[in-house]
């Protein structure tokens, strides 16, 4: 009887801590340190079973970007094959506090934005910014870019103050404005449109750097700076590329790789968004910076990847 009594009790209290546990309710900081957070990376890294990336010439390029589009096609669909492979690492250090206080900034409830890369807005309304930095780190070479979200038609001040702090010259977009986009620039050549202090005007188009790749000039204004001088922005626009596929022809990532190569010579950070900045984008982003390297890197990270 006592022993019975015993495995009673035990079941008794276990099942009382199971639920303390369980209703326990999430603390949330009054402020977010995000600049202060520790980086938690996702490795990019070979699969055994892919072809490895040639040497940088033309042509095995496209053939082993032929090879692998199947790999490729995965990732866009929100799978984790091939090549390109995101592993998340779990851990207490990566956090989603601002994307989570800020909902009607947020396009998707997925991906979610990290708190320890995400970009931090300065002098402005919010801090906020559904964007996350890109850094790719090996023995060679160190560079950054940004990931983002197609603006949203509340969201578009926010995008324009992003670009002005961040001081972006090249903004690739990945998708169209009827697919979910907000337009965040004019239309026709020579129009002036107004986001709050943010003024952008439709400079003119200059011929397609890229088959089925656009190119404008705008000029981004803000008119609460003292520096009246207006900046020049370059909007790239890959017109070629549906959602949840990859492009026909390979030669796409590869011609519009090297055209950015030699425009951005001083590798100043770029802004790559489709409609919800984990698809096309990110895929162009990674390739990007494999192309970069000799692509036998073995100590290769590319951190800061947004959250699916």
């Amino acid at each position: 009887m006592l022993q019975i009594f015993l495995i009673l009790f035990l079941l008794l209290l276990s099942g009382l801590i199971y639920c303390s546990k369980k209703t326990k309710p999430v603390q949330i900081p009054e402020k977010i340190e995000s600049k202060k957070e520790k980086e938690v990376p996702i490795n990019i890294y070979r699969n055994e079973k892919t072809n490895p990336i040639p040497s940088k010439t033309y042509k095995t390029l496209i053939d082993w970007l032929k090879k692998n589009f199947s790999d490729f096609s995965n990732c866009a669909k929100g799978k984790s094959a091939g090549y390109i492979k995101s592993t998340v690492e779990t851990s207490n250090s990566a956090t989603f506090y601002a994307f989570d206080s800020n909902p009607t900034l947020n396009r998707y409830i997925s991906p979610k934005c990290r708190d320890s890369s995400r970009v931090i807005l300065e002098n402005h309304k919010t801090d906020y910014i559904n964007a996350n930095w890109v850094v790719c780190v090996s023995k060679e070479y160190r560079g950054k870019n940004i990931l983002t979200q197609a603006p949203l038609k509340n969201t578009i001040p926010d995008f324009w103050a992003m670009i002005y702090q961040e001081k972006v010259e090249y903004i690739v977009m990945f998708c169209g404005f009827m697919e979910q986009c907000a337009r965040y620039l004019p239309i026709k050549e020579g129009g002036v449109e107004k986001y709050e202090n943010f003024e952008v005007k439709f400079v003119r188009k200059e011929k397609d750097p890229v088959e089925g790749v656009s190119w404008k000039i705008l000029h981004l204004y803000d008119r609460k700076s003292i520096d009246t001088r207006p900046r020049r922005v370059n909007h790239i626009h890959v017109t070629s590329w549906a959602e949840n596929t990859t492009p026909d022809d390979p030669k796409l990532i590869v011609e519009l790789y090297r055209w950015l190569m030699k425009k951005n010579e001083s590798h100043i950070p770029m802004v790559f968004h489709c409609n919800n900045g984990i698809g096309r984008s990110a895929i162009f982003a990674a390739i990007y910076f494999l192309i970069r390297l000799d692509f036998d890197e073995d100590d290769l990270l590319i951190s800061g990847m947004r959250m699916n």
